[in-house]
């Protein structure tokens, strides 16, 4: 008898790590870093450390570096819901072309478009 409700309880318990594994797959959020057509030429996106600062609801919600991947995407954890504005200040070697990079992600759109200036 405790061999059917120790079965029984294995398969709830397994449902129930499916079912979570899903929901905090769910909860990260892929966005694409792009240099604009009119910006200065900018350093190398891949493994660069761009500082950013996150918004919900144009309140600020945390600071955080971004590192993008070889296809210059990164993801985030999306803890603080579908309303999320991602700020980037600036690129790790951005100084040594004399250029200042700065872009920004609105809520709904998932690509940060930097535009580099000379100083």
């Amino acid at each position: 008898m405790w061999h059917k409700k120790r079965v029984y309880s294995l398969i709830i318990s397994g449902v129930a790590v499916l079912l979570f594994s899903n929901i905090v797959s769910a909860n990260h959020v892929t966005y694409s870093v792009e240099y604009s057509t009119s910006s200065a030429k900018g350093p190398t996106l891949e493994n660069a450390e761009i500082p950013a600062q996150i918004f919900r609801g144009g309140t600020p919600a945390g600071f955080f570096k971004i590192k993008p991947n070889s296809k210059d995407e990164f993801t985030v954890p999306n803890d603080y819901g579908k309303n999320i504005a991602i700020a980037a200040f600036s690129i790790k070697g951005q100084d040594k072309l004399h250029l200042t990079c700065s872009g920004n992600a609105y809520p709904g759109n998932h690509k940060i478009v930097i535009e580099c200036t000379p100083k």
